[in-house]
């Protein structure tokens, strides 16, 4: 999300700065310029960005309302799960081995070959492993 919020304060930053020096360059210092009506330059810019603005608010207000509607149909809902719960749901299920799910990732490093380099690194994790469940 902060990479959205830098990026629009760049974005309007650079647009700003733009607007001042594209004004200053428009603007004879020299000449009273009296607002006659007529479109110039900078009329047709203001209005490309006001356009641009009202079309994203409004797109996109419509995005969040369709969200915002679809959040009231239970298809839509999210469901809450104790992660806890079901972890101990699982483990009263199955005859929970932890050597069976070891040997399991090792079957599953032999097939895609990484047995070779990270037999090591494998077997110092295992052993952490077992040591942090027999002292938990």
């Amino acid at each position: 999300m902060m990479y959205r919020i830098n990026f629009l304060t760049v974005w309007v930053g650079l647009n700003i700065m733009y607007a001042l020096i594209v004004e200053d360059y428009a603007v004879d210092k020299k000449k009273l310029t009296i607002n006659d009506g007529s479109w110039g330059f900078l009329e047709v810019f203001a209005a490309y960005l006001a356009i641009l603005v009202l079309y994203r608010v409004f797109f996109g207000g419509m995005h969040i309302l369709n969200f915002k509607l679809k959040g009231c149909l239970k298809k839509y809902r999210v469901q809450k799960v104790d992660l806890h719960e079901e972890f101990r749901k699982l483990k009263k299920a199955d005859n929970w081995d932890d050597s069976v799910v070891d040997n399991n990732d090792f079957a599953l490093l032999e097939k895609a070959g990484m047995t070779n380099d990270d037999n090591q690194l494998i077997d110092d994790s295992v052993a952490i492993g077992r040591k942090s469940r027999v002292k938990g």
